[in-house]
């Protein structure tokens, strides 16, 4: 949509914001600080989680607060730059967030 391809869904981009939300939120809990949890062979997780947990927490709420920024700018029916812009801004948080505790 930002790439000029398809039309700007702007009901498609609430809902996946609701989404993106909804995961960031539960983030929270499903790394609880375990043997398990940082030694299990089934995860894409990072020691770094553990060893930073203020910062994955910190990246967290910033991935949420881009995201109601987003939902902010939704409303916006005039200015798309600015639409496009907190679009990139969600996208940099899954970026940074995968980046630094997620061994893709």
């Amino acid at each position: 949509m930002f790439k000029g391809i398809k039309d700007v869904d702007r009901n498609y981009i609430q809902q996946s914001s609701v989404s993106f939300i909804k995961h960031a939120q539960a983030m929270f809990t499903q790394f609880p600080d375990t043997q398990e949890s940082r030694t299990g062979s089934n995860t894409e997780a990072l020691p770094s989680i553990w060893d930073d947990w203020y910062g994955f927490e910190d990246r967290i709420n910033q991935f949420i607060t881009a995201n109601l920024n987003l939902q902010a700018a939704l409303d916006d029916q005039v200015h798309d730059r600015k639409l496009r812009k907190a679009f990139f801004a969600v996208a940099r948080g899954c970026k940074s967030c995968h980046d630094n505790y997620r061994n893709d």
